[in-house]
C-alpha cells in the first residue's frame, strides 16, 4: 500500500488534513501514519480538552477540528483507521499543558451520521440504513455505532503513560444495512466525535469525512463547505461579543 497525504491549504478557520491511498495489493496493513495524520489532545485551562495537530514531527502544534480520509474495501468492509491519536507532550501553544500519565482518553460519537448531498452535510434520506461504527480489536477493546439519536457512547483507547509518546488508532468502518460491515452507498459521509478524558472536560467536536469512491472535486467541495460552516457568521460573532462584554460588566456591578 503507497500512502500519499496532502493538506488543502485553504483559507478556512480549519486546517483539513487528507489522506490518498493508492492500494498495490489485496493485503492492506495499517501503519501509524506521519505527524500531520495524528489528532493531539492537550489541556487548555487546566480542566478542558482541546484538539491540536502539527505539521511535522518537531513543528508547532495549533488547533484543528477537521479531516479527511478514503474508506478502503477491505475484503468487501469499508474502512480505515485514520486518524490516530497522540498525546500532545512537546512545541506546546501559550496555556496549553500535557495531559497528566495515568489518564484515560476516550471517545464518543456525539451526531447522527450525514452524507454530502452536492450542497451540504445533511441526514441520510428516510429508508436508508447506513451507519457508521467506532471501533477496536485489541486491547483495550471496544464499539460504537452511530444512531439517529445524536449521542453513542464510546469506549477508551489510551491510557496516557509517563512517557506522553504513545500513538492509538481506533478503526472506523460504513455499515451498509446499519448491522454488516459490507455494502452501502457510495458518498462522503461525516462522522463526529469527542475526545474523553478522566478528570477533564470533553473536547470540541472532531470531524472526519470518509470518502467512498467520490472524486477529489466533490470532496473539495464538501470540505469547503463544512470548514466555512464552522466559522461563525459575522453578524453571530458580533453578537458573541457583545455578550461577553454584557456579561462582564454585570460581573463588574455585581
Amino acid at each position: 500500500m503507497k500512502i500519499l497525504l496532502r493538506k488543502n491549504n485553504m483559507n478556512f478557520k480549519n486546517t483539513i488534513v487528507t489522506a490518498s491511498f493508492s492500494l498495490t495489493s489485496a493485503s492492506i496493513v495499517f501503519g501509524h501514519g506521519p505527524a500531520v495524520d495524528q489528532v493531539r489532545p492537550g489541556v487548555i485551562n487546566g480542566n478542558a480538552l482541546e484538539i491540536f495537530k502539527r505539521d511535522s514531527g518537531s513543528g508547532p502544534h495549533y488547533k484543528n477540528s477537521i479531516w479527511t480520509t478514503p474508506l478502503l474495501d477491505i475484503a468487501g468492509s469499508w474502512d480505515n483507521e485514520y486518524p490516530g491519536f497522540t498525546p500532545v507532550k512537546d512545541a506546546l501553544p501559550p496555556g496549553v499543558s500535557a495531559i497528566a500519565p495515568g489518564t484515560a482518553l476516550g471517545i464518543n460519537l456525539i451526531a447522527p451520521l450525514k452524507r454530502w448531498d452536492g450542497s451540504e452535510f445533511n441526514l441520510l434520506p428516510l429508508g436508508e440504513t447506513e451507519e457508521f461504527r467506532a471501533y477496536r480489536t485489541t486491547a483495550p477493546t471496544g464499539t460504537t455505532v452511530t444512531s439517529d439519536s445524536g449521542f453513542s457512547a464510546g469506549f477508551n483507547f489510551l491510557t496516557v503513560d509517563a512517557t506522553l509518546g504513545q500513538h492509538r488508532h481506533i478503526r472506523y468502518g460504513l455499515l451498509g444495512d446499519g448491522v454488516n460491515p459490507t455494502g452501502g452507498d457510495d458518498g462522503l459521509y461525516l462522522l463526529t466525535l469527542e475526545v474523553t478524558a478522566t478528570g477533564l472536560l470533553n473536547s470540541p467536536p472532531v470531524y472526519i469525512i470518509f470518502n467512498k469512491n467520490v472524486d477529489p472535486v466533490t470532496q473539495s467541495a464538501a470540505e469547503a463547505w463544512l470548514a466555512a460552516s464552522l466559522v461563525p457568521e459575522p453578524a453571530a460573532a458580533t453578537l458573541l461579543v457583545l455578550g461577553s462584554i454584557a456579561m462582564l460588566r454585570r460581573r463588574r456591578l455585581g
